[in-house]
């Protein structure tokens, strides 16, 4: 039998019973007591272990919902990441220093290109420029845009691929760009981008390797659970892969997986079948498959959301354009059959909705899957919602349908604000675009106004850290970003303890682990997290330099991992 922990300081249960503490015992991994220190005396005893944090404040451990180490895998995987921002000419710089220095590959990938919708995107023939000792490089080179929606790929790559004029007639030229004949020019979207990713081999130790690597930056940052949206088995064996480090013991972070459902694969309920089997052959306490992802559009960066109205400062060949819809109304009973099903079997189902157009056909679909079920609890969600129109927001409240989102979006963007007026169009000159969402994007205090549960993600980016991501929810701005950035809506601004609220209690109920974890109570798992603030006070998140604070313990059932 483990000797009993006893654990002192600032502790914020997150539990509305009993809200502080300022003793918590740990017994076998799970929670025996919260309370006072005088209390917690009956647990001594001469094998007991004691930690006291003094001042420091600990809370349960914290959760990203929405996060993609799976997705990571494929994309990251043997090459240079770039920096956000820089430029294509940049990146080729980069990519020709990296084939230098590491010759006699095959096929070459990289990660992080910035898309610039001013410019357009980026075209074979700059990487098809590279030299390497003089002569002309006619290897495979394969880069992916940094929000993993889009691939730049040179001749070869091309060639490789099948990135020719078929691909252009099986997908459509927004998503696989073209010159005035119909030619690919190297810049692939969405639907065929995800083809050609899923498609490269990645072998399964070096998947583990990956993960195994990855979670350690999670961890870092305070994280205790992670949900990763979007994993599948195939050419990259991620499901495989999480399951034998699972089984290895080598997953310290516990991993809440959705499995990922393309609009394109031939029988979209014998993959829910597929991740139900999956779920009975792995599930355990540091993995499970949880639910199904599903893409409904793009990202506004690629000029892919999915928008009500047509795109203000851009068109496609001459004509109005309103975004990439992975799945349309026609499609609509289907996909209520799909989600309907893996609720039934038990998995939530989460809708990625980044325009207004996807936000509004997510909560259709939603609203069909439950027709005729009474008081549903599913834990459905829609992730991202950078754009949702007015009319819209108090349905979340009325499906049940939880709203995942990133705060650290929903800022004034210096390097995206041109792109999202060739979007939506400029605030200043067209005061219609209040009633589309714009104006009021991310409205987080409406969402839980109506009833909705909310839950914070960082999507998988290594640079937001809780404490950032609580600081842009609580003050509408990021000091990171620009110092003298002004608040953007700063009415839908969320207190500091729903902030913290949406990564702890919200977000274990979005995973269904809510028994489990999200709260310190009698009985739950031991996983905690300590910093050297109090996130719940509003005068401490007032306080710009919250932002880059990182975990200085954390506790994993009982057990401390750093």
């Amino acid at each position: 039998m483990n000797a009993n922990k006893v654990i002192y300081g600032n502790i914020v249960t997150m539990n509305e019973q009993q809200p502080r503490a300022d003793a918590m015992v740990i017994k076998d991994g799970k929670i025996a007591f919260v309370g006072t220190k005088d209390d917690a005396k009956a647990f001594l005893d001469n094998d007991t272990e004691t930690v006291d944090f003094g001042s420091q404040t600990v809370y349960p451990g914290m959760i990203d919902v929405h996060n993609h180490m799976g997705l990571l895998s494929s994309v990251m995987l043997g090459g240079p990441n770039f920096t956000y921002g820089d430029s294509y000419e940049k990146n080729v710089q980069e990519m020709t220093e990296f084939i230098k220095e590491n010759p006699g590959r095959e096929f070459y990938r990289a990660y992080g290109y910035s898309p610039d919708p001013l410019r357009g995107d980026p075209t074979h023939d700059l990487l098809d420029a590279i030299e390497i000792d003089g002569k002309k490089f006619d290897k495979p080179i394969i880069i992916t845009e940094i929000s993993g929606h889009a691939s730049w790929l040179n001749q070869a790559a091309m060639e490789k691929f099948g990135v020719n004029r078929d691909m252009v007639k099986k997908y459509g030229e927004d998503v696989v760009t073209c010159d005035a004949d119909g030619n690919p020019l190297g810049c692939i979207k969405e639907t065929p981008h995800y083809a050609v990713i899923c498609s490269i081999p990645v072998e399964l130790e070096e998947a583990k390797e990956m993960f195994a690597e990855i979670q350690e930056e999670h961890l870092a940052h305070g994280l205790t659970m992670i949900g990763d949206c979007g994993i599948e088995e195939g050419a990259n064996p991620m499901v495989t892969a999480m399951a034998e480090l699972a089984r290895e013991g080598r997953f310290k972070l516990k991993v809440r997986a959705y499995y990922q459902i393309y609009e394109t694969c031939e029988d979209p309920l014998k993959e829910v079948d597929r991740a139900v089997e999956y779920a009975k052959k792995y599930n355990c306490d540091s993995f499970k498959i949880v639910g199904i992802k599903i893409f409904l559009d793009g990202v506004n960066a690629g000029l892919s959301a999915w928008s009500l109205k047509p795109y203000v400062g851009y068109k496609f060949k001459g004509k109005p354009y309103s975004g990439y819809k992975r799945w349309n109304y026609d499609r609509i009973d289907e996909l209520a059959a799909i989600i309907r099903k893996a609720n039934e079997k038990g998995l939530s189902v989460e809708l990625h909705a980044i325009g207004s157009g996807a936000a509004r056909y997510a909560l259709d679909v939603i609203e069909k899957a439950q027709e005729g079920i009474e008081h549903p609890d599913f834990r459905n969600a829609v992730s991202h919602l950078y754009c949702v129109d007015k009319a819209d927001v108090p349905r979340f409240g009325k499906l049940n349908a939880i709203a995942v989102i990133a705060p650290q979006w929903y800022v004034f963007v210096p390097a995206e604000l041109e792109g999202e007026k060739m979007i939506y169009g400029d605030p200043e000159k067209d005061k219609d675009l209040e009633d589309q969402g714009y104006l009021d994007m991310g409205p987080m205090q409406s969402y839980i106004d109506t009833g909705a549960t909310c839950a914070i993600h960082a999507d998988g980016s290594p640079d937001d850290l809780p404490s950032r991501m609580f600081f842009n929810a609580v003050n509408k701005y990021d000091p990171i970003m620009d110092p003298e950035m002004k608040p953007r809506n700063f009415k839908e601004r969320i207190s500091a303890y729903d902030a913290v609220k949406c990564m702890t209690v919200n977000a274990a109920y979005v995973l269904k682990e809510e028994d489990n974890v999200g709260t310190l109570e009698v009985g739950k798992q031991a996983d905690f997290v300590v910093y050297d603030v109090d996130f719940t006070d509003e005068t401490v998140m007032a306080d710009p330099k919250i932002c880059g604070i990182s975990a200085k313990s954390m506790y994993i059932n009982g057990e401390k991992i750093y």
